[in-house]
Formats: structure tokens, C-alpha cells, sequence
């Protein structure tokens, strides 16, 4: 199916709405490393509300016809692949982005004397690390190019207003690059992807499918300007494995194949490997671990770690022959990556980190999946879970009910930071 760009997100919208979602948010928070913020709940999330679990309830005017299947989880993944691009056109770091530019009186003096030197110093500060690609004109003139390697997609463009009044110029920027948006597309999917801007492919992941398998297509923007096409093919294992008997039980199941593919991503994907990686070959941080100086490890995990965006290091736990040494960061947290190298006498220790905490997981669920996510450990209920089931476990599949208001669930097991079982379950209004 093909989407018109100023239909996109409308499009999208329409259909989660047919398999079953609500709410469509926008956020993809550190694309390049499928990550979010790692603070608690904010107060702008929702209340929390109790569930009873209700007994399943049989559809049969919704049954789903013969052959159908496929279709439903072709659309059900397709408007997940439409929700990552919205979430890179609208979500807040473009948002912030966008403040910042506009919002800096130094950036608007420089560009109305149209001064190029002066205008990238304003600029420079503004970048943080999420605007990976951006142009400032004045008039026709081109001031400054910053990111040229960087291929970003949906540009965020509008003028920039002298301190005087008046506009003094434009920009365009990006903050999500085409290779990374193909990345987080295509571990939320399953798919193949393929981002072309007019006949220049610019992005794609690996073929996960043979040509004959599915396809879904929608359109965008390119950077800086010019038609997007984002192309998803998905293998016959992904239109399999969600198949039931309605068409909202094949949209649930699918999007509950998606959040463990989103976990399994935060806890063994490649912003783990390189995390762990970046870890134990750091000098610091080896000298530390090899004293068994606990504070010492605090101090490089704190002040080096935690500050390096791209990692997006949460938590870090150093053990030795099962005593632990050092345990930094915050205490919900996903499962560990972990490795050996040298401790105390130089026998070896063990060092675990993880880079998403429980919260950011499940903002991500909240985003990029449309769904509420709660989660729960032995002891209880993880923070931030926006619903809170009184009878505690939920379902592997079923229906709850909130407050009378129905939900369809999804749950799957998973591990808890540094071990034991954690269980996430996903929920979509019914």
C-alpha cells in the first residue's frame, strides 16, 4: 500500500486503530541504540489503574477469514514501521531540537548579518548530540552545513527570527539518520527494510525475506527536501507465528512478537555488545575493577559511562566468585550483558551492565508499540508500569479488565537485572 506524505501519520493513526492500539506517541528517544530516557515516570504519565483479569471472550462476528492472517500482521507491523517515522518527524528530540534553534537569540543576530562563522559557533552548542544533521539559510544562501556524512529522514524545517523581529533566515534538520531508523524498524519488525530517496537507496537492513513474501510501503520526507519511500518486507515466519482465530488476536499477538523482539534487542542487540565492549577496554575503568576499589569504580562509571550518549549505560555490577564488588546505576533495570576480565589479585570478575531500565522500556513500548506495558518481578511490580493488575500475573493471552474499560493482553517472560524472572505483559485496549 502506498501513503501520501501529508497523510502519513493520519494514515498510521487509522491503522492502529483497525488492529486494536491506542494513543500514538512521539518519541524514539536515541534512535541509533534503541533507548529512552532512564529517569522514573514522569507525572505527565497516566495514573495507574487496576486490572481484573477477566476470562477470554469469544469474537465469532470478528472471526477472521480464511487467508486474511497475513494481511492483518502485513498492517499491524506496516503501522508499527509508520509510528517509528512519526516519532523521527514530531517526537521530542525533534521537538527540542527545534526549541533550541529557534529559541537562541545569538543564532538569529548571526544569521540576519549573515554571518557564517558567527552563525556555526551559535550552532555548535545547540547540536547536543541529537541533531545529527542540519542547514541554515539566509535568503538562498547557504550559511552553515553541518553532518554532511549523516543521511537523516524526516527534516524538520521553519525560519529563524532576528532578536529584532522579522525573519532573519531558515533551517532544516534531522536528528534521526536513515541507516539508524532502518535498524530500529527493522528490530521492532522483523523485516527487511529499505529506505530510497527518489532512485538512491540510502538505507537498508539485511534480507530477511524472499522476494515473494510481503511488502508494505508508505512515503516521507528526505533530507532536505524530496520524496521518501520506506519499503518493509517481512518473512513467512513473521506472518506465521501471530495467526489466531480474529483479527484482533492476530494484532495483539503480533505486537506482543514485537516487544520481545524490543527486549531482546535492549538486552543482547548490538548498543549491548558495544557497551560491553567500551566497558571492559576502558583504562580507568580495568585499573579500577582490578583493585577491587569499589569507590573507584562509582567514580568511572558515574562520571564516564553514564555520560557517553551513544551507550546509554543504566546500570553496571561487578562481581568476583559470586561476592559482588561494585554495583552503580539505577535499581529497574533489563537483563545484563555481561563479561570477564581481570579483578582483584587478578583472578577474574565478572562485570554486568545493561543499557535500558525498566522505565525507558517502557516508554518504548508506549511509543513505538502503541501499548501499555507492565511489568512484574517476584517481589512485585516494576515502577512505572502505567497499569496496576490487582491479582498480579497477567495472562499469556486473554482479556482484562480496567476499570470497565477492556484490554487485550500479551505476556512473555523475560530477566530481570542481574538475574531472575521477569514478566512483561502488553496490553491494547479491546
Amino acid at each position: 500500500m502506498r501513503v501520501p506524505l501529508q497523510g502519513a501519520s493520519r494514515r498510521a493513526t487509522k491503522i492502529v486503530a483497525l488492529v486494536g492500539v491506542a494513543g500514538l506517541a512521539s518519541a524514539i528517544a536515541g534512535c541509533g541504540a534503541i533507548s529512552a530516557t532512564t529517569h522514573a515516570a514522569t507525572a505527565s504519565n497516566p495514573p495507574p489503574a487496576t486490572i481484573q483479569v477477566a476470562s477470554v471472550v469469544p469474537t465469532a462476528a470478528s472471526a477472521q477469514p480464511r487467508g486474511s492472517c497475513a494481511n492483518a500482521v502485513t498492517s499491524t507491523l506496516g503501522a508499527l514501521a509508520m509510528r517509528v517515522y512519526d516519532t523521527a518527524l514530531k517526537g521530542p528530540l525533534a521537538q527540542r531540537a527545534v526549541a533550541r534553534v529557534t529559541g537562541s537569540a545569538a543564532l538569529g543576530a548571526a544569521v540576519a548579518r549573515g554571518d557564517a562563522r558567527a552563525s556555526r559557533a551559535a550552532l555548535l552548542p545547540l547540536l547536543k548530540h541529537q541533531i545529527r544533521r542540519i542547514e541554515i539559510y539566509r535568503g538562498n544562501r547557504l550559511l552553515v552545513d553541518i553532518g554532511r556524512r549523516v543521511i537523516p529522514i524526516a527534516p524538520v524545517s521553519g525560519p529563524i527570527r532576528a532578536p529584532a523581529g522579522g525573519v532573519a533566515g531558515r533551517y532544516v534538520l534531522g536528528v534521526t539518520p536513515a541507516a539508524a531508523f532502518a535498524g530500529v524498524t527493522d528490530r521492532l519488525t522483523g523485516g527487511s527494510v529499505v529506505v530510497r530517496s527518489g532512485s538512491r537507496t540510502i538505507a537498508g537492513t539485511p534480507a530477511h525475506a524472499p522476494a515473494a513474501s510481503r511488502a508494505f510501503a508508505f512515503r516521507g520526507r528526505a533530507f532536505p527536501t524530496g520524496p521518501l519511500r520506506v519499503s518493509l518486507r517481512l518473512p513467512p515466519v513473521a506472518l506465521r507465528s501471530g495467526c489466531a482465530a480474529t483479527r484482533a488476536e492476530t494484532a495483539i499477538n503480533t505486537l506482543g512478537a514485537a516487544a520481545q523482539r524490543l527486549y531482546r534487542a535492549e538486552v543482547s542487540g548490538t548498543g549491548a555488545r558495544n557497551a560491553l565492549r567500551y566497558a571492559v577496554g576502558d583504562p580507568a575503568f580495568r585499573s579500577a575493577v582490578a583493585s577491587g576499589d569499589s569507590a573507584a569504580i562509582t567514580r568511572v562509571v558515574t562520571a564516564g559511562f553514564f555520560h557517553v550518549r551513544r551507550l546509554h549505560i543504566v546500570r553496571v555490577r561487578v562481581t568476583q566468585g559470586g561476592r559482588q564488588i561494585n554495583a552503580t546505576g539505577g535499581p529497574f533495570v533489563l537483563a545484563p550483558a555481561s563479561a570477564t576480565m581481570p579483578g582483584p589479585g587478578g583472578r577474574p570478575a565478572t562485570v554486568s551492565l545493561s543499557v535500558q531500565d525498566d522505565t525507558g522500556y517502557i516508554k518504548l513500548i508506549r511509543r513505538l508499540v502503541g501499548a501499555q506495558a507492565v511489568l512484574r518481578t517476584p517481589s512485585g511490580q516494576v515502577p512505572g508500569s502505567a497499569l496496576h493488575p490487582a491479582s498480579g500475573r497477567l495472562p499469556a493471552r486473554g482479556i482484562v479488565a480496567v476499570a470497565g474499560r477492556r484490554w487485550r493482553v500479551s505476556s512473555f517472560n523475560a530477566q530481570q537485572f542481574p538475574s531472575g524472572p521477569l514478566r512483561i505483559s502488553i496490553l491494547v485496549p479491546a
